[in-house]
């Protein structure tokens, strides 16, 4: 067994996007001894194609880490130099699924930081469902891994509220600082002893965060005014929403949707087709109709293949176009 407050206690850390980084820095920075970083190989990246490695993996080597980067987890050679680390503790945040033979390994187990209150939430994408689904709550939890998706006992959790004004991005942000600090917490909780795991409650009616494919992220015009703008805000940087618009009658598809609002320059009770567009003022902004009567305010768009615009730029651009969202 671990001896309490141990801080030489051999931990694997295991993730990939720049929301992993943090708490691996926040577990180095409270002094746990990182045996070895896991992290995906580099992949091609951008429209030069070029091969970019996953942030914590260029974390790792700015620590000075061991880093691993398997193209299989399940491969002996992989597992080997695991076994050959004597771990006590793993940390996953933000990677793949995991065979038994790597979350099993470590003494202790293995953690797993999730983005939502769990039992709520289980899956891919719960920042992004949270928002679109209008809860006023989201937060952090840490579990022990097992087989099934996001089921295992919950060691911690942590709690934030989400605005009217929040983004997928804003939340995730903040979500970030809260996870750091939750997975040290959790790791000297585990290493003292004094932390308990707990059996989930079961998730029978409550909203999951499956993947989100490209069909999911399309804007219905018909629905109401609040369920437009919480999934474009839900979507928001991504994997984001879309629509398809009408130029004077032109089509133009998959226009990217960034930001929107409901405040002072929506109305109730527009005039027109779904999906209209009313210019606001002397072209600062543009509000669409939708399926209650009601006006979204889009505040940042992108045409396929051009840079993101606020409305107002767009709007400078687009000639006095008759617009509508389709």
């Amino acid at each position: 067994m671990v001896a309490q407050c141990d801080k030489r206690a051999r931990i694997v850390y295991m993730g990939n996007p720049e929301f992993a980084v943090a708490p691996l820095q926040a577990l180095r920075g409270a002094g746990y001894d990182i045996a070895a970083v896991v992290s995906s190989p580099a992949r091609p990246a951008g429209r030069g194609r070029k091969l970019r490695e996953p942030e914590v993996a260029q974390c790792a080597r700015e620590m000075g880490a061991l880093l691993l980067q398997p193209e299989n987890l399940g491969e002996e050679s992989f597992i080997a130099i695991l076994r050959s680390l004597d771990l006590d503790l793993g940390v996953v945040v933000a990677f793949r699924m995991l065979p038994r033979a790597v979350w099993g390994m470590p003494r202790l187990g293995t953690i797993n930081l999730h983005t939502s209150l769990l039992p709520a939430y289980r899956g891919a994408a719960p920042v992004n469902w949270a928002i679109m689904n209008g809860e006023t709550e989201s937060g952090v939890t840490t579990f022990l891994l097992d087989e099934g998706m996001d089921s295992g006992m919950i060691l911690m959790r942590a709690g934030t509220a989400i605005t009217e004004q929040d983004t997928s991005g804003t939340l995730h942000a903040r979500l970030s600082v809260l996870g750091a600090k939750l997975v040290v917490e959790t790791v000297e909780g585990l290493l003292q002893g004094g932390l308990q795991p707990s059996v989930q409650p079961t998730a029978e009616g409550l909203s999951s965060a499956p993947k989100l494919f490209k069909a999911d992220c399309r804007v219905d015009w018909a629905r109401s005014a609040v369920e437009v703008d919480r999934k474009i805000r839900g979507l928001s940087p991504l994997p984001t929403a879309w629509s398809d618009m009408e130029m004077d009658g032109v089509r133009v598809e998959h226009v990217k949707l960034y930001l929107s609002s409901r405040g002072g320059m929506c109305r109730e009770g527009a005039a027109g087709e779904t999906g209209s567009v009313r210019i606001m003022g002397k072209g600062e902004g543009i509000a669409v109709l939708c399926g209650d009567g009601a006006e979204v305010s889009i505040e940042s768009l992108q045409l396929p293949g051009r840079k993101q615009l606020t409305a107002a730029d767009f709007l400078r651009g687009c000639g006095g176009a008759t617009l509508r969202f389709v």
